[in-house]
């Protein structure tokens, strides 16, 4: 949905009617969506759970390197001579 979704400007846009309707489809394909692993060959489940592992630590990696960004960027904001009020 992002993918199909993604560049929408105007809240009437073509694209943006599959974002806030088409409800009944998106019910039923998050139905079939978690109906289906149920029916997947075991050595498909263990390939995701490999691969898995790896997107999450590159989500952990990528979480720490924007929280390291954002206190860096706090703590210049908060101790620079720049921004100090003076009375």
């Amino acid at each position: 949905m992002f993918v199909s979704t993604s560049g929408t400007t105007k809240l009437h846009q073509r694209k943006e009617l599959w974002h806030s309707s088409w409800w009944s489809a998106k019910i039923v394909l998050l139905i079939i969506l978690t109906v289906l692993p149920f029916f997947l060959p075991t050595q498909l489940i263990l390939l995701y759970g490999y691969i898995a592992h790896f997107g999450a630590g590159v989500f952990l990696l990528i979480q720490l390197i924007s929280m390291i960004s954002f206190i860096t960027w706090l703590n210049d904001r908060c101790l620079s001579e720049k921004y100090v009020e003076r009375w």
